[in-house]
């Protein structure tokens, strides 16, 4: 009887050391989860920082290229209309010469 007591004894031993061995290390591991997820919600956030400013970036660039194509297009617009103005009042023969002038571009 006194073998079964002291296996009885060692088993719960053995069975509290186990389950206190258990419960330290899920507290490990997930302290370490804690801390990757962490690291990487602070990776993610550098990241989202570094693209927003890119667009910010590609954002002025697009404006100022919209920018330049619009007076590029009211200047082609004036340059058309001045050109007209002044080749309203040639005659058929000095607007053939300035289309021949013109197709033979030096």
């Amino acid at each position: 009887m006194k073998k079964f007591t002291w296996l009885s004894a060692i088993v719960c031993a053995l069975l509290l050391l186990t389950s206190c061995n258990e419960t330290t290390n899920n507290h490990t591991a997930q302290a370490n989860g804690e801390e990757e997820t962490n690291q990487l919600v602070e990776e993610k956030d550098t990241q989202i920082s570094a693209l927003q400013k890119e667009v910010e970036e590609l954002q002025h660039s697009l404006e100022n290229i919209e920018l330049d194509l619009k007076y590029s297009k009211e200047e082609a617009t004036y340059y058309k209309e001045f050109l007209t103005g002044l080749i309203e009042d040639y005659t058929d023969g000095q607007k053939n010469e300035l289309a021949r002038d013109l197709w033979e571009y030096e």
